[in-house]
């Protein structure tokens, strides 16, 4: 059964709390400028994602809100509806595991897949934004639903490679104009998907599964990057006020 890590997010959110109040973190590599002519590629479009920039975000069509996926790496940067993208992660995403990352389901030594925080090249370089002009300079809270696949599944942000990891439960607030990056780390390989919705003022989304398809053999005999683990947590974050939260998922 996969359960959240309640408790170690209880604890964390209060470290936390801080954040909330009073960061404002800048990274030139997160500098964007997102605009209302951007395209939204027609339902059904199908598309893998194998390395590259993409943000998920809510976007206001036809007065109704919808969580989508902005597609960097196609120009010009085109939205797609989250049922119709795969994250491929293949041998470039795999690292190891440091000390002291006993939360994502892993131990130190073990080989695992990231979405890392920090763009690595032939890895998908997934994060989230609330930049799109629709939203007319609202809010979001971003929900994670149960994730489905073999292992275990956690987000989580690091802002340096020496600070503690900063973990949360299932939802996150995301504060108007911000644009952020985490580690997303599955621990086994095969297809998984996690359920994601947003709610922005009163309207809250129903639940879409984003896919990851994670390729390779068990974790701990895949050819691992050179990339040291600890760097993963260099920069990557654009906050104005808010909190990035980290979400696990178990067997």
């Amino acid at each position: 059964m996969k359960k959240l890590a309640a408790t170690l997010a209880v604890t964390l959110v209060a470290a936390l709390a801080p954040v909330t109040a009073s960061a404002q973190l800048t990274d030139a590599a997160l500098v964007q400028t997102v605009t209302d002519d951007e395209p939204i590629a027609p339902r059904g479009t199908a598309v893998r994602l194998t390395e590259g920039h993409a943000d998920i975000g809510p976007v206001i069509v036809d007065g109704h809100v919808e969580l989508l996926l902005r597609d960097d790496s196609a120009t010009p940067p085109t939205w797609r509806y989250l049922e119709d993208v795969t994250v491929v992660l293949a041998d470039e995403a795999v690292q190891t595991v440091a000390k002291g990352y006993d939360f994502t389901g892993a131990h130190a030594g073990d080989s695992v897949w990231v979405v890392p925080q920090t763009e690595v090249t032939g890895v998908p370089w997934l994060g989230w934004n609330t930049q799109h002009p629709s939203l007319n300079g609202q809010d979001a809270t971003l929900h994670f639903g149960t994730h489905e696949g073999d292992g275990d599944f956690s987000v989580f942000l690091q802002n340096g490679g020496f600070s503690t990891p900063q973990v949360v439960a299932e939802t996150m607030f995301v504060p108007a104009g911000t644009h952020a990056h985490a580690n997303w780390v599955f621990t086994a390989p095969g297809t998984h998907t996690v359920p994601l919705s947003v709610t922005v003022g009163e309207t809250t989304t129903n639940p879409v599964p984003l896919r990851f398809a994670v390729e390779g053999e068990e974790a701990g005999t895949t050819q691992q990057s050179s990339l040291p683990w600890w760097l993963l947590g260099i920069g990557a974050l654009v906050l104005v006020v808010g909190i990035v939260a980290v979400v696990r998922g178990r067997r």
